[in-house]
């Protein structure tokens, strides 16, 4: 591979990962807005709203690592498994969405970048504790 590629290609890199927190956060809130219109319908309306949120957190997923922001990764990847498999989601399973979306914004907002943080711990917890890998 041509060095100046390589060189250009890390650049952009490095310029994604200081503007991810704005552009993901952005994602995040949309994911809420989602979820609030998710939660007035029913059947494949609502189905189709769920969707799009797994649509944006298996992006999430994917991107946070590659963008230092691992925990974005393991929640994103949480949140796909709930979603994964089609259900009729009850007001707990709503509860369970908001409170991955409200550990995203937690650490986009703290910029926790490192698992041992103790923000990153109390959160991962927390997320944890309200039920995160029920299937």
């Amino acid at each position: 591979m041509d060095a100046e590629i390589l060189k250009r290609a890390e650049k952009a890199v490095e310029q994604l990962r200081k503007t991810y927190p704005e552009w993901v956060l952005s994602d995040v809130d949309r994911m809420a807005s989602i979820l609030e219109e998710a939660k007035t319908l029913s059947g494949e309306a609502q189905e189709r709203r769920l969707e799009e949120i797994f649509s944006f957190a298996h992006n999430i997923k994917g991107q946070g690592t590659s963008f230092g922001y691992p925990l974005m990764t393991e929640i994103g990847e949480s949140l796909c498994h709930f979603l994964r498999t089609p259900k009729k989601i009850d007001d707990e399973g709503f509860r369970l969405i908001e409170h991955h979306i409200l550990a995203m914004r937690t650490v986009i907002r703290n910029r926790i970048c490192n698992a041992s943080d103790p923000l990153a711990v109390k959160t991962v917890s927390e997320l944890r504790a309200a039920g995160a890998g029920r299937a």
